[in-house]
């Protein structure tokens, strides 16, 4: 059946009046009711951006993009389709959780079957466990469930109880979701407030019960029914602002009444208001929501006021895309000319016609201002992200701006461009802190040393009557420890590595002729996380003493005693472009302390350092890696010792000549790879692998088998000195 304009409108404002009563509510949740009027001031439990929906209307989002596809809720399908997005919202985007709906969603892992049966599965056994589980959990996203079947009392009350059960099991739960998703189809199709309609499509044992507490509720004050976690009182106070501030004049202001009364309701402020929200969104429309709140009301996952008016009114044409705001994809007819033309006072401004919203790349259009409905499709801007929505209105000579939008660069931006016009610019742009994509670094700095030694060199020695040596120091020569009396032994501290001694000349001599190749590598593995566009440091290493001479008056000096850091230092910033390429400013540095290029002051050695660091920009794709090196360290230390004269003859004077050659070259290899991470949406069930022994542990069982058997040993019969 075809939908009139006021029943359009209406069903529109379902999910939209929803997500601002909760985004009143968020500021006040478990805290002091507002005294004056409640605002979207944000902070709550998640804590919220201003404006920002909490898990009420998230919880509700899940179940209208499955009914917006014309699905039947109160098939399998459909219901496995919500139970995967729940799981879903809780693994990537849950804000916050009600105590009963984590338990079932955490318990829900633990069971088999379809994502459906899990679920209801797990329900049962947190009420089998409690004995009760009517929270609010469920009746607070079941208002859109109203929208799935408009003409259809019965498929309404049997999707509203379907859906409830997954997370409440409880009767009374379920209840309350037929009870409440009835009123909201009444409205939407009728424009009228009849909670205690729709008592007959409960049991009817508890139809009796019902209408009390509806009785109970009706033009009640609503902070009668504190606390209100319970699903009967959290419906009891919803509907008691309803019909508390109910003038019967059928004034669209009542949504604005309705929800502040909700608000001061207090306790479960945000999830009572969206209650309230929903019902009354179904009596007066998306139209009767102020612009106010419109502009500024957004949420999970990324959406706006535009986007809940969207999702409500495909789940009430059962999926059926329409050419009728809001939900045609454009408002034009074909038949418009292109006739963009500047403005005869500001030729920077273009006027033109609808064939001209789809020339905005061609034309250069930063911003499109219209004076008559959009489609959806109508007005793409490139370059305007689409998660920020700035309103400007002009007028006394004031530019007025409105939105959200997602960093304070965004609002100063927004400024600076609105003060071109007037300088009397009123800001009401809201930041809305989303999060920010974090980077992980894993770098390895490998440090690759080689050194070679060469030596060469001579020592010739004679004992006997007469001792004698020959030595150019490059090594420990002989050493002569008894001259005189019937001989004279020489001792040698280094053989190595060729000796030879001749007893009959007692005439020996020693060659040292070595070759050392060595290659050391010390590699250093750190990984670091860090926000978008914040720099993150690490340090192996450690801090030495640096003494610093300071003057002070009357011509005295003191010594302090700074500490300088030494090791394997690395600092970067990364920047997260919005193409998800990765802009990355990196500085790794290795330095080592360095005594032999030491200075000693007033007693204080202070070694220096040895530092290899290198500074770049790069940009990446996400995994992607790069590497530095080429940051060569060089040393050539030679040393040559002769004997004057004779070490000078061409080829015997090289047996009077020692050459030690060492060679050092270490290199610092730096490895980069860079990782868009994002922890906020990983499982809190999932735990890192702990790191594991590189060698196991002995095995007390296995050690056990290789003793030898065990002897019995017969006590002995009990000595002197042992007590009794």
């Amino acid at each position: 059946m075809k939908l009139t304009s006021a029943q359009n409108d209406r069903a529109a404002g379902v999910l939209l009046g929803q997500a601002c009563g909760d985004a009143l509510g968020v500021p006040y949740e478990f805290a002091t009711p507002p005294v004056g009027e409640a605002q979207m001031l944000g902070g709550g439990l998640g804590p919220y951006a201003p404006g920002e929906w909490s898990d009420d209307t998230q919880m509700a989002i899940c179940i209208a993009r499955v009914a917006a596809t014309g699905t039947d809720l109160t098939s399998v399908a459909a219901r496995d389709d919500v139970a995967t997005a729940f799981e879903a919202w809780r693994a990537n985007g849950a804000s916050e959780i009600g105590n009963q709906t984590r338990a079932v969603l955490r318990g829900a892992a633990q069971q088999t079957g379809s994502s459906s049966q899990r679920l209801l599965s797990a329900s049962a056994v947190v009420h089998r466990r409690s004995g009760r589980s009517a929270g609010n959990g469920a009746l607070m996203r079941t208002g859109v469930v109203g929208l799935t079947g408009l003409f259809d009392r019965d498929h309404t009350a049997a999707s509203a109880r379907a859906l409830a059960e997954l997370t409440q099991y409880d009767w009374v739960a379920g209840d309350s979701a037929v009870l409440w998703s009835e009123a909201v189809r009444v409205a939407v199709v009728h424009g009228r407030l009849d909670l205690a309609g729709g008592l007959d499509l409960i049991p009817a044992e508890r139809q009796g019960l019902w209408r009390t507490w509806v009785r109970e509720a009706t033009g009640a004050e609503p902070k009668l029914f504190n606390p209100n976690g319970y699903t009967v009182t959290a419906l009891q106070a919803a509907w008691a602002a309803i019909t508390s501030t109910d003038r019967g004049d059928g004034s669209p202001i009542h949504l604005q009444r309705g929800l502040q009364a909700a608000v001061k309701a207090g306790d479960d402020t945000d999830t009572v208001a969206a209650i309230a929200g929903g019902l009354l969104g179904a009596r007066y429309g998306a139209s009767a929501v102020p612009a106010r709140w419109r502009r500024q009301v957004h949420g999970w996952p990324g959406l706006r006021a535009r986007d809940l008016v969207s999702l409500a009114a495909l789940t009430a044409t059962g999926g059926k895309p329409s050419s009728r705001f809001p939900l045609a994809s454009t408002m034009a007819d074909g038949y418009e000319p292109e006739c963009a033309v500047p403005h005869p006072h500001d030729p920077d401004v273009l006027m033109g016609t609808f064939a001209d919203l789809f020339r905005t790349p061609e034309l250069g259009i930063d911003a499109v201002v219209s004076l008559c409905r959009l489609g959806v499709e109508d007005a793409k801007v490139d370059g305007v992200a689409p998660g920020d929505h700035v309103e400007v209105k002009a007028a006394q000579g004031r530019v007025y701006l409105s939105g959200v939008v997602g960093s304070d660069a965004a609002v100063e931006e927004a400024v600076k461009l609105a003060t071109t016009y007037s300088k009397d610019v009123v800001n009401s742009l809201v930041v809305d802190p989303r999060h920010n994509p974090q980077v992980e670094l894993r770098v390895r700095i490998a440090e690759l040393d080689r050194t070679k030694l060469s030596e060469l060199g001579f020592n010739f020695f004679s004992v006997g009557q007469n001792a004698g040596a020959v030595t150019t120091q490059g090594f420990g020569p002989p050493i002569f420890s008894q001259i005189g009396g019937t001989g004279t032994q020489a001792l040698l501290q280094d053989v190595l590595n060729l000796f030879y001694f001749n007893s009959h000349l007692n005439i020996g001599a020693t060659v040292r002729a070595l070759q050392d190749k060595g290659i050391l590598q010390v590699l250093a593995e750190p990984n670091l996380t860090t926000i978008n566009g914040q720099a993150a440091r690490f340090l192996a290493g450690g801090e030495f003493p640096f003494p610093v001479i300071q003057g002070s008056n009357g011509g005295f000096t003191s010594v302090t005693i700074q500490f300088r850091p030494y090791g394997v230092k690395l600092e970067f910033t990364p920047y997260v472009n919005p193409d998800g390429t990765i802009r990355l400013k990196v500085s790794p540095e290795v330095s080592a302390l360095d005594y032999t290029n030491a200075v000693k002051i007033s007693g204080f050695t202070i070694p220096a350092l040895s530092t290899r660091k290198a500074e770049t920009e790069i940009e990446l794709k996400d995994g992607q890696s790069f590497a530095i090196s080429g940051l060569l360290d060089h040393r050539i230390t030679d040393s040559l010792s002769k004997i004057p004269g004779i070490g000078d003859i061409p080829i015997l004077g090289q047996l009077f000549r020692s050459k030690s050659l060492n060679h050092s070259i270490t290199e610092l290899i730096v490895i980069v790879t860079p990782t868009v991470v994002q922890p906020l949406e990983t499982p809190t069930s999932e735990r890192p692998a702990l790191p594991t022994w590189p060698v196991p542990f002995m095995q007390p069982a296995e050690f056990d088998k290789s003793l030898p058997s065990e002897k019995k040993i017969t006590p002995g019969l009990p000595s002197a000195d042992m007590h009794q």
